[in-house]
C-alpha cells in the first residue's frame, strides 16, 4: 500500500495495534521529525487525533522517516473504530481504517 509520499503496511488495523506511517519528504519539510508535518483525522467526524506538531523540531532535512501512533486521541484516550486518514504536508493523504 504505498502512495508517493505516505507509506502503511496495510489499510485495514487492529484495535489497539501500533500503525507505522513511513513519511517520505517532498522538500516541503524543513524540519525533522518529520512526524511535524502529521496529522490523523477520524475521517467520518474529521476530528484530529493527533497532531505531530508536538514533536520537538530539529533543523535538518531527511528525506524519509518512520512515526509510529499508537492509536490514542489527543487526551491519551484509545480512539474508537473507524475510518482515519493520514495527511502529510497539508497536501497528501492516506486513509485506513480501525477495526
Amino acid at each position: 500500500m504505498k502512495d508517493n509520499f505516505i507509506e502503511m503496511e496495510k489499510n485495514v488495523y487492529d484495535k489497539g495495534e501500533k500503525i507505522d506511517i513511513r513519511l517520505k519528504n517532498d522538500g516541503t519539510a524543513t524540519y525533522t521529525p518529520l512526524s511535524q508535518y502529521l496529522k490523523i483525522y477520524n475521517d467520518e467526524s474529521n476530528e484530529l487525533v493527533y497532531d505531530g506538531e508536538s514533536d520537538i523540531a530539529l533543523p535538518a532535512i531527511p528525506k524519509e522517516q518512520t512515526a509510529r501512533w499508537d492509536q490514542e486521541d489527543l487526551e491519551g484516550e484509545k480512539v474508537p473504530t473507524g475510518k482515519y486518514k493520514v495527511v502529510f504536508l497539508e497536501k497528501y493523504e492516506r486513509k485506513f481504517f480501525i477495526e
